[in-house]
């Protein structure tokens, strides 16, 4: 899972630049935000992963019964609040800024109303922390691991068969 994680984080920047470079001009300020807040949500997370992956297995981390403190996916913990921090803050705004950033009908229009759809679903799964609920949280998940990725095809279809026609 952390690999996998650290994997797909450069290419889910890498999507918010493409994004940019396709975006109108009158927009390109909405792709620019969602380049930064999807930049910091490949950090934080790769981060966190990063840190799980390679020190919480380690005789001098795992030691004691503070660990569970830091690398633990329960609440709380400061893994837990990073990737909260990463994934319910950071994410949603990315995914929000690039919404605004797509401008027509048809794909693009189901486009954006997915990415606005799936930061929705991440800013409702932050109202878990205050609930100390994380099932509420796990309402987030949807939004980044079922709708985000919808958008992305949606908005590489319509990438492609612009360059096709060379509109791009």
């Amino acid at each position: 899972m952390e690999l996998l994680i650290i994997g797909i984080a450069p290419a889910m920047v890498a999507l918010a630049v493409g994004l940019h470079a396709w975006a109108p001009v009158e927009r390109k300020s909405y792709a620019q935000l969602s380049i930064v807040f999807m930049s910091m949500c490949a950090v934080v997370t790769s981060c966190v992963h990063f840190v799980i992956l390679t020190l919480s297995h380690q005789p001098t981390f795992a030691a004691g019964s503070w660990p569970t403190l830091v690398f633990a996916f329960r609440w709380p913990s400061v893994v837990y609040a990073l990737d909260i921090l990463a994934w319910d803050v950071f994410f949603p705004l990315a995914a929000l800024f690039g919404a605004l950033a797509i401008q027509g009908m048809g794909l693009l229009g189901v486009a954006r109303n997915v990415l606005f759809g799936s930061a929705a679903l991440g800013f409702i799964g932050l109202s878990g922390v205050p609930l100390s609920d994380m099932n509420v949280r796990n309402i987030g998940i949807i939004g980044y691991v079922l709708l985000y990725p919808i958008a992305a095809a949606l908005l590489s279809i319509v990438i492609r068969r612009e360059a096709a026609r060379g509109a791009v």
